[in-house]
């Protein structure tokens, strides 16, 4: 091999080890990239809301009318997974009428590797206490459901399908009870066939300061979240608003 022939090779092997080089270098970047969208999107499904990871798909029940139910999972203080006992269904439901304070949720699995969450900490005040004490109730005795209707008397579902629903456990209405306590509110966003009893429950809990209320309404909502404290400034008017159970007209 001459002079020429040898720089020749010697150029052509450099060439080949540089473009060896880079393409290795490219793999590696390409493999950063899809680890990074793989981190990204495993964090975009974790943020996604726990407690109705899966439960969308469950079937809210057509229809609930003092059943027996069982309580699967507490999610926090006003919503709650059930079975019915005599079909064995699970759904989720929304306890009607009532809106507890919000709590931070950590997300668990279920049985049947259903995903869902329970409260952690508080995000509003009373939060925690709100859902150990429903979680109290729950478990006082038999549970019976008895669903909120449409005017064609179908059971309503709230956000993420959630069967809008009272609850009685061990002789005791459980929204009004946790109301009562002073650890939820009347939510009086939405119409209620129990407004009326439910708006009683919470005077009377303002008035011997109870749970929250231990403290001043202008107290409480200036440490509610914005969203509580916005449907809350319509709540005692509408409260005053309330109809006997009698009346056909809701409010």
């Amino acid at each position: 091999m001459g002079v020429i022939g040898f720089q020749y090779r010697v150029r052509s092997l450099a060439l080949a080890a540089e473009i060896d080089d880079f393409a290795d270098m490219q793999i590696r970047t390409l493999s950063r990239h899809i680890a990074h969208a793989l981190i990204i999107t495993s964090m975009i499904v974790g943020c996604a809301s726990p407690a109705h990871t899966k439960s969308r798909k469950l079937k809210a029940p057509s229809d609930l009318t003092n059943t027996p139910v069982k309580l699967v999972h507490l999610v926090d203080a006003d919503t709650a997974y059930f079975q019915v006992l005599k079909t064995g269904a699970v759904f989720q439901a929304r306890f009607a009428g009532v809106n507890a304070p919000e709590c931070h949720k950590k997300q668990v699995k279920l049985r049947g590797g259903m995903r869902s969450a329970r409260c952690a900490r508080d995000d509003e005040p009373f939060g925690v206490a709100a859902s150990k004490a429903a979680m109290k109730l729950l478990r006082s005795g038999p549970i019976f459901a008895t669903c909120e209707r449409t005017r064609r008397g179908a059971c309503k579902t709230g956000g993420y399908g959630r069967a809008l629903v009272y609850l009685r456990a061990g002789g005791v209405d459980v929204a009004q009870e946790l109301i009562a306590q002073g650890l939820a509110w009347t939510y009086t966003k939405y119409p209620s066939a129990r407004r009326l009893r439910y708006c009683k429950a919470e005077a009377v809990a303002r008035s011997r300061q109870l749970g929250m209320w231990v403290k001043p309404v202008s107290y409480v909502m200036a440490r509610a979240s914005r969203k509580t404290a916005r449907w809350y400034r319509d709540h005692d008017r509408l409260c005053s608003l309330a109809k006997s159970p009698r009346t056909k007209r809701r409010h």
